[in-house]
């Protein structure tokens, strides 16, 4: 409703107090007979909050290590080799050749994952209307950004390698060493007795999983964790990892030793991505005004405003 007045004026007989009417919501204003002319001050709804960005991959889990090779001596003076097995994820192991034994090969890192994607901006708030003026609304918010990839999972160590030399003695080697922390599962040393008579053969460690780490691999043979090999090692942690490292962040279990040598340790499971940024805040519509509008009298004038917006008429003693 118009308010307050500071002057009277006269207009062919009609006196027009000065006055003025705010819109918080849409209506319509009625002009008085005898006002012809109006000055127009508002803005529209405020600008809506960007979208946050999704978040990253996670980073694929990392290869098993190789196992390592045994070489053995023998008294006539020939010699063996014993090659080990390949760790899951594609490390390869000892070569098992005759001039000396041979570590198995670390796996290899897994992959980083890739980011996520942006969000959107914001819209633009919707204006205000009136009088055939627009009153515009508030700028929208910048989009979040995207969330970094995780970093992938470390590969396991490879196994160490085992030289027997005649006279044979006890030797021993180390298993390899699991990857990441999480990591995979350590594997087991081999190791020879002093006759000879037979070996324990190093084991691999089973792949780190998606949820918990890989087992350490212990003597025997039959629990899953290397792919190659005679033997596999511990199992792979939680909802995957073992044989061979995937996209969904597990880690490839280690590869078996070639006899006594040791067995490769599992890889480490990838990280998981980071989350997304959040989206900017709307900003707020500026004022906008128009002097001196020229209006009908006694005319009706319908007025749009959006939630947040604001119009208002105005007007001197005419």
């Amino acid at each position: 409703m118009p308010i307050g007045a500071s002057k009277i004026g006269s207009l062919g007989g009609i006196s027009v107090e000065a006055g003025c009417q705010t819109f918080n919501a849409p209506g319509t204003f009625s002009a008085p007979l005898g006002l012809t002319i109006v000055s127009l001050n508002g803005y529209g709804g405020p600008g809506n909050s960007g979208n946050a960005g999704s978040a990253g991959n996670s980073g694929a889990g990392g290869g098993g290590g190789g196992g390592g090779s045994q070489y053995c001596e023998r008294y006539t003076g020939t010699s063996r080799g014993n090659p080990g097995g390949n760790g899951g994820g594609g490390a390869s192991g000892g070569s098992g050749d005759f001039n000396g034994p041979t570590p198995g090969a670390s796996g290899t890192a897994g992959a980083s994952g890739n980011a996520g994607s942006a969000g959107n901006a914001g819209n633009t708030g919707s204006a205000t209307s009136g009088f055939s003026k627009t009153f515009p609304g508030g700028a929208g918010g910048n989009a979040g950004a995207a969330g970094p990839g995780g970093a992938g999972g470390n590969g396991g160590g490879g196994g160490g390698g085992a030289y027997h030399p005649y006279p044979w003695v006890s030797n021993s080697s180390g298993g390899g060493a699991g990857g990441g922390s999480p990591g995979g599962g350590s594997g087991s040393p081999g190791f020879a007795n002093p006759n000879f008579a037979f070996w324990y053969r190093g084991h691999g460690g089973g792949g780190s999983g998606t949820v918990n780490p890989g087992a350490s691999a212990v003597a025997g043979c039959g629990n899953p964790g290397g792919a190659g090999g005679n033997c596999g090692g511990g199992p792979g942690g939680g909802n995957s990892g073992g044989l061979n490292a995937n996209v969904t962040g597990a880690g490839g279990g280690g590869g078996s030793a070639g006899g006594s040598a040791g067995g490769g340790g599992g890889g480490g499971r990838g990280s998981a991505g980071s989350p997304g940024g959040a989206g900017g805040a709307g900003a707020n519509a500026n004022p906008t005004a128009f002097n001196c509008v020229v209006i009908t009298s006694g005319g009706s004038y319908p007025v749009t405003v959006p939630t947040g917006g604001k119009l208002n008429v105005s007007w001197q003693a005419q």
